[in-house]
């Protein structure tokens, strides 16, 4: 918020907000301003990624029924944050926004 007040545009690292009241507090500070904001999301821009895309959209797979995907950190201690939620963490604040992102899109 301290770069949307300055004047400035924000690349975010993951994630970009604890909640959805929160990250629409700083959409609108960003638009208010006339600024950039933008989470660092990475897939989007790698050259597989675009070629799947590119497949796809030649020869689709059809209707998604299921996805499953997930992910795990089999040497993070108890205490590691991505098991918190009291600090707004939890898996998606690690590494599965990944797989959800590739889900959605």
């Amino acid at each position: 918020m301290r770069a949307f007040a300055a004047g400035k545009s924000v690349l975010c690292e993951k994630p970009a907000a604890v909640n959805a009241r929160t990250l629409q507090r700083m959409i609108d500070a960003a638009r208010e301003a006339r600024l950039l904001f933008m989470e660092a999301m990475k897939p989007p821009f790698y050259s597989l990624y675009r070629r799947l895309r590119g497949h796809l959209q030649r020869d689709p797979i059809g209707e998604i029924g299921l996805v499953r995907a997930d992910c795990s950190i089999a040497s993070a201690p108890p205490d590691h944050p991505s098991f918190s939620l009291d600090v707004g963490c939890g898996a998606l604040f690690d590494i599965d926004i990944y797989e959800v992102f590739l889900a959605v899109d």
